[in-house]
């Protein structure tokens, strides 16, 4: 629960993201942080759209490799679904789940969160309006949009090199 003026609210969509979660019977009425971190929330994962899956690991990867997707942008593709439940129902995993949890921190602290993990990672959401991905071609830095995860090198470990030889 968050203290809201003289009364209180709970701490989850309706609060936070008032009007996201709605359509197709989607209600964020029911729908509390807690629900949303322990995947009761009922919404239905982006991750299984087919029109997901096919641009972005399917037959239109080729065409659709550059885009970016915004939390908002992946859960208009969840609301595009009903919900398998009732909010408070069985657990069942959602991406969307943390999208919103993250949305909903974003919103508390002001901060936007990136992936990585690092204090080095998070920034003001005002800093970060205009962040373009490294890994796109010049053409397609004309219209910038907000990069949900940003690719990140792993350091490499320290050790003796390997060949393939010594893994059999």
């Amino acid at each position: 629960m968050t203290r809201c003026g003289s009364g209180w609210r709970r701490a989850g969509c309706p609060g936070w993201l008032p009007g996201l979660v709605r359509g197709n019977g989607n209600d964020g009425g029911g729908i509390t942080l807690r629900r949303l971190l322990n995947h009761t929330s009922g919404l239905h994962n982006y991750t299984d759209d087919p029109d997901f899956q096919a641009n972005t690991s399917g037959g239109g990867f080729p065409e659709h490799r550059y885009d970016t997707y915004t939390p908002e942008d992946l859960v208009a593709v969840a609301m595009k679904h009903p919900p398998h439940s009732a909010p408070g129902g069985e657990p069942r995993y959602s991406n969307t789940d943390y999208v919103l949890a993250g949305m909903v921190i974003e919103k508390a602290t002001g901060t936007l969160l990136r992936a990585g993990g690092d204090a080095a990672d998070h920034q003001t959401a005002e800093a970060a309006r205009n962040v373009v991905p490294r890994h796109q071609p010049a053409d397609a830095q004309a219209a910038p949009r907000r990069v949900l995860m940003a690719p990140r090198r792993l350091p490499r470990r320290p050790g003796p090199r390997r060949s393939s030889a010594d893994l059999k």
